[in-house]
């Protein structure tokens, strides 16, 4: 089995240890660092480029443990006679040219030509392959964590720019499938998104899960009319819907609510206490009884004490994150069933 190392969001590596032991077959753990998982695993190259809660994954070649190295010692330690394990032969299928690629402590960082020169030339010749330091067919990744290790390894992953994909504000694939994960979702369900944005959590609901039912709800008039055109060849019921207070639905319809409240981050909110004792007091209507809701903000505080403040809904379990270098919040809240 080869060994991998995978990166997640910071704070979600239990949660995705656990997915990747339940999704992968013959896979075992063998570290886990906040945010980065190292597995040994008999899984395919496709199956590892399929996974949707994690960011990017590499084919670990060298690991050093070693701090504080000069450019020099670096060079030398990844040029030595190691041994490179076999390379599976689907990750250099239709691979022409590569590049090296460095990060220390998740910043891009760089070495003296005299010494990138060297690696190029190393891997040139171990891999077979062109350099090509523009746009390069694959890159190999050299990455120093601040445990006081660094690793050596082939970008398995490849993902489009979310700049350039994703509107301002709108969430990463990775953080919208944990999310839709995390509840469980059954085939029974009625799902609903209030603030559904441009659609990421609907959208990754109808795609990859099985469920009855999924509402999103969206108030601005503009972001509507996009998020409807969006879901038009999906299941997805669409409205344009007051988060706060939707007659559309009724008193507990619904299984699951997964959503991205406004945080106040990207638009400000006047009175955003009373905006979240609305919004749990509506959660608290449409949801069944032992249902469920999945919330992600950057105002956990808040969240907390209004919460106190409903009748029926408790927090289950809470899991703090750094998303886009904020510490922000995943939220699971149940709605108990009342004593007899």
């Amino acid at each position: 089995m080869n060994l991998f190392a995978t990166t997640c969001i910071s704070g979600l590596q239990d949660i995705v240890r656990k997915y990747l032991t339940d999704d992968l077959a013959q896979t075992s753990i063998t570290a886990i660092y906040d945010g980065m998982i190292f597995y040994k695993t008999s899984a395919s190259i496709s199956d590892l480029r399929k996974l949707r809660y994690v960011n990017n994954t590499f084919l670990v070649l060298k690991i050093i443990h070693e701090k504080d190295m000069s450019s020099h010692e670096l060079t030398r330690q990844i040029i030595d006679d190691h041994k490179i394990d076999d390379i599976p032969k689907d990750i250099l299928k239709d691979v022409k040219n590569f590049r090296i690629v460095i990060s220390k402590e998740n910043v891009l960082t760089a070495i003296d030509n005299h010494n990138l020169i060297k690696i190029e030339n190393y891997f040139s010749k171990i891999l077979n392959l062109k350099i090509n330091r523009a746009n390069p067919d694959m890159e190999v990744w050299i990455i120093t964590r601040s445990e006081g290790f660094t690793f050596v390894g082939i970008r398995v992953t490849k993902h489009a720019s979310y700049e350039k994909t994703l509107h301002k504000g709108e969430l990463h694939p990775q953080i919208v499938n944990i999310m839709c994960r995390l509840p469980d979702i059954q085939p029974t369900d009625a799902v609903y998104d209030p603030f559904a944005g441009y659609g990421a959590i609907p959208l990754e609901c109808a795609k990859y899960f099985r469920t009855a039912k999924i509402f999103a709800g969206e108030k601005d008039k503009h972001i509507y009319l996009l998020l409807k055109d969006k879901l038009s060849k999906t299941k997805v019921v669409v409205g344009k819907w007051d988060g706060l207070n939707n007659s559309s639905l009724t008193n507990e319809s619904i299984d699951k609510i997964i959503t991205d409240p406004p945080w106040g981050q990207f638009r400000e909110i006047s009175e955003i206490d009373n905006f979240y004792f609305l919004m749990l007091k509506e959660f608290e209507r449409l949801l069944k009884p032992d249902g469920s809701i999945v919330l992600l903000t950057s105002q956990k505080d808040l969240l907390k004490s209004q919460l106190e403040k409903t009748n029926r809904l408790i927090l289950s379990n809470e899991y703090s994150i750094l998303l886009s270098g904020k510490k922000s919040g995943i939220f699971i809240v149940k709605k108990i069933t009342p004593a007899v």
